[in-house]
Protein backbone atom coordinates (compact mmCIF):
# COMPACT_ATOMS: atom_id res chain seq x y z
CA UNK A 1 0.00 0.00 0.00
CA UNK A 2 1.08 3.49 -0.65
CA UNK A 3 -0.32 6.18 1.20
CA UNK A 4 0.78 9.33 3.14
CA UNK A 5 -0.64 11.52 5.34
CA UNK A 6 -0.12 14.33 2.64
CA UNK A 7 -1.60 12.25 -0.14
CA UNK A 8 -5.46 12.85 -1.23
CA UNK A 9 -8.32 14.97 0.57
CA UNK A 10 -7.27 18.59 0.38
CA UNK A 11 -9.31 18.80 3.85
CA UNK A 12 -6.91 16.75 5.18
CA UNK A 13 -4.11 19.44 5.66
CA UNK A 14 -5.26 22.28 7.44
CA UNK A 15 -4.21 20.65 11.04
CA UNK A 16 -2.80 16.99 10.28
CA UNK A 17 -0.25 18.07 7.05
CA UNK A 18 -2.15 15.74 4.79
CA UNK A 19 -1.60 18.12 1.32
CA UNK A 20 1.54 18.45 -0.33
CA UNK A 21 2.76 21.28 -0.57
CA UNK A 22 6.78 22.65 -2.10
CA UNK A 23 9.10 23.67 0.41
CA UNK A 24 8.30 27.57 0.84
CA UNK A 25 10.27 30.37 2.43
CA UNK A 26 10.38 29.92 6.10
CA UNK A 27 10.28 26.21 5.75
CA UNK A 28 13.52 24.86 4.35
CA UNK A 29 15.47 25.06 7.36
CA UNK A 30 14.26 21.38 8.00
CA UNK A 31 16.63 18.34 7.60
CA UNK A 32 16.38 15.06 8.51
CA UNK A 33 19.21 15.14 10.81
CA UNK A 34 17.19 17.46 12.96
CA UNK A 35 14.66 14.95 12.94
CA UNK A 36 15.05 12.93 16.50
CA UNK A 37 18.36 15.41 17.27
CA UNK A 38 19.17 15.97 20.99
CA UNK A 39 19.63 19.39 20.08
CA UNK A 40 16.03 19.94 19.29
CA UNK A 41 14.20 21.45 22.26
CA UNK A 42 11.20 23.80 22.99
CA UNK A 43 10.87 27.32 24.51
CA UNK A 44 7.73 26.73 25.37
CA UNK A 45 7.17 25.35 28.86
CA UNK A 46 4.45 23.17 28.48
CA UNK A 47 5.76 20.97 25.74
CA UNK A 48 9.08 18.73 26.19
CA UNK A 49 11.64 19.15 23.48
CA UNK A 50 10.41 15.71 22.49
CA UNK A 51 6.87 13.97 22.62
CA UNK A 52 6.43 10.34 22.60
CA UNK A 53 3.49 8.14 23.09
CA UNK A 54 2.53 8.52 26.61
CA UNK A 55 4.23 11.82 27.39
CA UNK A 56 2.45 14.16 30.16
CA UNK A 57 3.39 18.40 28.97
CA UNK A 58 3.22 20.42 32.28
CA UNK A 59 3.08 24.00 32.51
CA UNK A 60 -0.29 25.74 31.00
CA UNK A 61 -1.47 22.36 29.75
CA UNK A 62 -1.56 21.02 33.74
CA UNK A 63 -3.04 24.24 34.72
CA UNK A 64 -6.05 23.46 33.33
CA UNK A 65 -5.94 19.67 34.75
CA UNK A 66 -5.34 18.01 31.29
CA UNK A 67 -2.66 15.63 30.58
CA UNK A 68 -1.06 14.70 27.22
CA UNK A 69 -0.92 11.26 25.96
CA UNK A 70 0.38 10.69 21.70
CA UNK A 71 -0.70 7.91 19.77
CA UNK A 72 1.37 4.53 20.36
CA UNK A 73 4.62 5.07 17.99
CA UNK A 74 4.47 9.17 17.19
CA UNK A 75 7.28 11.39 18.48
CA UNK A 76 7.06 15.24 17.70
CA UNK A 77 9.85 17.04 18.27
CA UNK A 78 10.03 20.53 18.35
CA UNK A 79 13.25 22.89 17.77
CA UNK A 80 14.01 26.15 19.87
CA UNK A 81 12.60 29.28 19.47
CA UNK A 82 14.27 32.62 20.75
CA UNK A 83 10.94 35.23 21.95
CA UNK A 84 11.42 38.69 23.14
CA UNK A 85 8.85 39.22 24.59
CA UNK A 86 6.35 37.66 27.43
CA UNK A 87 3.58 37.41 25.02
CA UNK A 88 4.85 35.41 22.20
CA UNK A 89 6.87 33.01 24.22
CA UNK A 90 3.27 32.33 25.81
CA UNK A 91 1.82 32.10 22.19
CA UNK A 92 4.23 29.88 20.92
CA UNK A 93 3.43 27.53 23.88
CA UNK A 94 -0.28 27.38 23.16
CA UNK A 95 0.46 27.02 19.43
CA UNK A 96 2.72 24.07 20.55
CA UNK A 97 0.31 22.29 23.09
CA UNK A 98 -2.62 22.59 20.25
CA UNK A 99 -0.21 20.77 17.94
CA UNK A 100 0.25 17.98 19.70
CA UNK A 101 -3.08 18.04 20.86
CA UNK A 102 -4.50 17.94 17.74
CA UNK A 103 -2.28 14.33 17.58
CA UNK A 104 -3.90 13.16 20.81
CA UNK A 105 -7.40 13.89 19.48
CA UNK A 106 -6.62 12.32 16.02
CA UNK A 107 -5.00 9.08 18.05
CA UNK A 108 -8.29 8.90 20.33
CA UNK A 109 -10.90 9.53 17.22
CA UNK A 110 -12.44 12.21 18.96
CA UNK A 111 -13.32 15.84 18.04
CA UNK A 112 -14.40 16.69 21.10
CA UNK A 113 -11.27 15.72 22.88
CA UNK A 114 -10.82 18.22 26.14
CA UNK A 115 -7.43 18.88 25.84
CA UNK A 116 -7.76 19.54 22.18
CA UNK A 117 -10.25 21.86 22.25
CA UNK A 118 -8.57 23.86 24.95
CA UNK A 119 -6.83 25.77 22.51
CA UNK A 120 -9.08 25.66 19.44
CA UNK A 121 -12.08 27.83 18.54
CA UNK A 122 -14.21 29.63 15.62
CA UNK A 123 -13.03 28.15 12.10
CA UNK A 124 -10.01 26.49 13.12
CA UNK A 125 -11.77 24.14 15.42
CA UNK A 126 -14.53 23.17 12.60
CA UNK A 127 -11.79 22.46 10.37
CA UNK A 128 -9.85 20.74 12.81
CA UNK A 129 -12.69 18.30 13.68
CA UNK A 130 -13.07 17.51 10.04
CA UNK A 131 -9.85 16.05 10.24
CA UNK A 132 -9.74 14.74 12.99
CA UNK A 133 -13.06 12.67 11.90
CA UNK A 134 -11.45 11.54 8.43
CA UNK A 135 -9.27 9.39 10.78
CA UNK A 136 -11.77 7.93 12.48
CA UNK A 137 -13.75 7.40 9.52
CA UNK A 138 -10.96 5.59 8.38
CA UNK A 139 -10.09 3.76 11.00
CA UNK A 140 -6.59 5.16 11.29
CA UNK A 141 -4.48 6.12 13.83
CA UNK A 142 -0.94 8.16 13.40
CA UNK A 143 2.91 6.97 13.83
CA UNK A 144 5.84 7.98 13.00
CA UNK A 145 8.37 11.35 13.96
CA UNK A 146 7.54 14.97 13.39
CA UNK A 147 9.63 17.84 13.40
CA UNK A 148 7.62 21.79 14.35
CA UNK A 149 10.25 24.30 13.49
CA UNK A 150 10.40 27.83 12.42
CA UNK A 151 7.98 28.80 14.69
CA UNK A 152 7.06 32.41 15.22
CA UNK A 153 4.50 34.31 17.46
CA UNK A 154 3.60 38.36 16.35
CA UNK A 155 1.29 40.65 18.73
CA UNK A 156 -1.75 42.48 16.72
CA UNK A 157 -3.01 43.73 19.76
CA UNK A 158 -3.50 43.12 23.61
CA UNK A 159 -5.27 39.89 23.33
CA UNK A 160 -4.49 38.64 20.01
CA UNK A 161 -1.83 38.11 17.42
CA UNK A 162 -0.62 35.43 14.70
CA UNK A 163 1.23 32.80 14.81
CA UNK A 164 3.02 30.64 12.38
CA UNK A 165 5.42 27.42 12.42
CA UNK A 166 6.55 24.83 9.84
CA UNK A 167 5.84 20.78 9.92
CA UNK A 168 8.36 18.36 8.52
CA UNK A 169 5.94 15.79 8.72
CA UNK A 170 7.76 13.29 5.68
CA UNK A 171 8.07 10.36 8.45
CA UNK A 172 4.55 10.64 9.82
CA UNK A 173 2.18 7.80 8.48
CA UNK A 174 -1.65 6.52 8.76
CA UNK A 175 -1.20 3.56 10.77
CA UNK A 176 -4.70 1.02 10.78
CA UNK A 177 -6.32 0.93 14.10
CA UNK A 178 -7.29 -3.08 13.29
CA UNK A 179 -4.11 -4.48 11.70
CA UNK A 180 -1.73 -2.26 13.25
CA UNK A 181 0.03 -1.54 9.72
CA UNK A 182 1.56 1.33 8.61
CA UNK A 183 0.93 3.12 5.70
CA UNK A 184 3.81 4.22 4.38
CA UNK A 185 4.97 6.30 1.18
CA UNK A 186 7.96 8.54 -0.08
CA UNK A 187 6.80 12.10 0.36
CA UNK A 188 9.63 13.77 -0.10
CA UNK A 189 9.46 17.74 -0.18
CA UNK A 190 5.76 17.47 -0.11
CA UNK A 191 6.21 16.56 3.39
CA UNK A 192 6.63 20.19 4.47
CA UNK A 193 3.86 22.19 5.59
CA UNK A 194 3.73 25.98 6.64
CA UNK A 195 1.12 26.92 8.47
CA UNK A 196 -0.65 30.42 9.58
CA UNK A 197 -2.89 31.23 12.09
CA UNK A 198 -4.27 33.89 14.52
CA UNK A 199 -5.12 33.55 18.28
CA UNK A 200 -6.74 35.42 20.91
CA UNK A 201 -6.20 35.07 24.51
CA UNK A 202 -9.34 33.51 25.86
CA UNK A 203 -9.93 32.14 29.53
CA UNK A 204 -7.24 31.71 32.08
CA UNK A 205 -4.83 33.41 29.65
CA UNK A 206 -4.53 30.66 27.16
CA UNK A 207 -3.83 31.68 23.74
CA UNK A 208 -6.96 30.24 21.60
CA UNK A 209 -6.49 29.59 17.78
CA UNK A 210 -9.32 30.80 15.67
CA UNK A 211 -7.90 30.26 12.07
CA UNK A 212 -5.02 28.01 10.67
CA UNK A 213 -4.27 27.61 7.10
CA UNK A 214 -1.36 25.61 5.24
CA UNK A 215 0.58 27.20 1.89
CA UNK A 216 0.75 25.31 -1.03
Amino acid sequence: MNHHLLMGRPALAALAGAVAVTLISGCSGSSDAALGSDSAQVAAKAVPAELAAGAAASARIAAGGLELSLPTGLTLTFEPTPTTSAAAAAMLEDSAALFAAMYQAIGRGDPDDSLYQRYVTGAAANEGAGVISMFSTSDWTVSGQGLVFNRKATATGPDTGRVSWCADVRRVYPQELDSGEVLRSSAGSNGVIAYTGTVRRGEAGVWVLTTLKSER
